[in-house]
């Protein structure tokens, strides 16, 4: 499943009430700063990978899932366009006991 829209809309919000907690930020503000992958894990993992990098081998980095906001979040004073450029971040994979993905589907929170 696909959620795609414009940046404040409301994807990171709609994907908590699908986990059933407050996982992704979700401000009155612009907030998201990488794309948010929901995947099916037996126990709850945030998985960070980086961006493009000469090392194509790079291991995601586990985060504590409750830390996951100060590495997802448009900083204070950045623009949204200023934010995902210089994130060292391309994606969160996050495994979540969520049953819509136990079969392989997958949240996909995007913006354009």
């Amino acid at each position: 499943m696909l959620v795609l829209g414009e940046f404040k809309r409301g994807k990171s919000t709609f994907i908590n009430a699908m986990l059933g907690d407050e996982i992704l930020p979700a401000y009155a503000r612009p907030c998201t700063a990488i794309i948010n992958e929901v995947k099916w894990g037996e126990t709850p993992t945030a998985l960070l990978h980086s961006t493009s990098t000469d090392d194509m081998t790079a291991t995601p980095q586990p985060v504590p899932v409750k830390e996951l906001e100060q590495y997802v979040t448009i900083q204070d004073g950045m623009s949204e366009g200023e934010a995902i450029r210089s994130n060292p971040f391309e994606k969160v994979e996050l495994l979540w006991p969520l049953d819509l993905c136990r079969n392989g589907a997958l949240l996909h929170d995007e913006r354009r």
